[in-house]
């Protein structure tokens, strides 16, 4: 074998030696101490942030179409906004604001939220909805699961699509709630 070879081959053993008992991390696609928790904790902290808007938000909404505020519901619904009702009709941004005068709500709660980021400006949320009111004299589904995808456009956040889905007691709502 050649000598060159010979004595340099101890060296780039010690050097490799050397460097994974040194940083392990770099090999196995794991962060130096403290940085992970750090990104983990930030990430944490802006999903508990972006929550807490958009139930808020939310809040605003169901408040708004309780008081028929349109000026509000305007601003906050995108232009292509769609609206699937708990009857599985489609609306539009406008046919959801023309129909608004229909919707007689005298009470609501909201619990059970999820959050999940859909994309750098999307976020997904779902919650349990508990509704009092009618609309053109039919009882609204007193529980459903609301779904809501928010999207932030410029400084703020725009609802672009909510559905309902009514809730049931059912064998599997025992069984899995």
């Amino acid at each position: 074998m050649n000598s060159k070879l010979m004595t340099l081959r101890p060296r780039l053993l010690s050097f490799l030696f050397v460097f994974l008992l040194c940083r392990p991390a770099a090999f196995c696609g794991e962060q130096p101490p403290g940085s992970a928790s750090r990104g983990t904790s930030d990430a944490e902290a802006r999903q508990k942030q972006a929550q807490a808007e958009l139930v808020k938000l939310e809040g605003n909404v169901n408040d708004a179409e309780r008081n028929h505020d349109i000026r509000s519901l305007q601003q906050t619904f995108a232009d292509d906004m769609i609206y699937v009702a708990y009857n599985g009709v489609q609306l539009s941004k406008q046919k959801l604001l023309d129909g608004l005068g229909q919707l007689k709500i005298s009470g609501y709660s909201m619990k059970n939220f999820s959050v999940k980021p859909l994309g750098p400006n999307s976020m997904l949320l779902t919650y349990d909805l508990e509704v009092k009111g009618s609309i053109l004299g039919s009882d609204l589904p007193p529980r459903s699961r609301a779904t809501s995808i928010w999207e932030n456009r410029g400084d703020h956040w725009m609802l672009i699509y909510h559905s309902e889905t009514p809730q049931k007691h059912s064998l599997l709502t025992k069984l899995f709630f």
